[in-house]
């Protein structure tokens, strides 16, 4: 065999290595855009949640009527537990020194495709008012129809307390409806929203700290 017969092979299968590895670090390089993209934006999501940006625009759609309006003035707190997240913005809504009603954030790890926020507002008694989802990446057509841009799914949770329910899914012996096809979002939204109330139930309000933001 000559030696350019010889070369012809190893020049084949240089050119086939370096095909491979161009391709490896293009495709690592494609992987690190998207992962600092998202980081960027889940970091731009938290910020705009805990200064209430988001939760702003809710104010007078999730509480009930004597919970919002002319002469109510709201303070935000922090709360932190591991249930349902860290530095999760709770409004309260006065009337004088008379607590009127809540807007609780929330979030959970337990949907198909993580994280799943909500923001449920509560009248005086810790009963739920209205229930909607802040942030969600569940999928197209099936998760996603739990949100109030494709029905009224999430108003199975009004009237509702964290002692006059069974918090799990029909399917498994509970009070709340599922979507078909999407067992596992309607699962996380029931105990999330269980979780949330809990935490709201268990803690003393007047030991949380203050949101970088107060809204008057």
């Amino acid at each position: 065999m000559s030696d350019q017969e010889q070369k012809a092979p190893m020049s084949s299968f240089l050119r086939a290595l370096l095909a491979g590895l161009s391709l490896s670090i293009v495709t690592v390089f494609c992987i690190l855009v998207v992962y600092q993209a998202q980081k960027a934006t889940e970091e731009v999501r938290m910020k705009n949640l805990n200064e209430g940006v988001i939760i702003s625009r809710h104010l007078d759609r999730l509480l009930p009527e004597d919970a919002r309006g002319k002469g109510i003035t709201y303070s935000c707190r922090f709360l932190n537990d591991k249930r349902i997240g860290g530095r999760m913005p709770l409004y309260l809504a006065y009337s004088g020194k008379k607590l009127k009603g809540y807007i609780l954030t929330y979030s959970t790890n337990k949907g198909y495709s993580s994280p799943l926020t909500m923001v449920t507002g509560l009248d005086s008694e810790k009963r739920i008012f209205m229930t909607d989802i802040e942030f969600s990446n569940e999928t197209p057509g099936y998760g996603d129809r739990a949100d109030r841009n494709h029905g009224d799914f999430l108003d199975m949770f009004s009237g509702k307390t964290i002692n006059n329910a069974a918090w799990e899914i029909k399917k498994y012996g509970g009070d709340f409806d599922y979507l078909s096809g999407a067992t596992i979002t309607s699962r996380a939204l029931v105990s999330a929203t269980k979780d949330a109330l809990s935490v709201l139930e268990e803690t003393d309000l007047g030991s949380l700290p203050p949101c970088s933001r107060k809204r008057k």
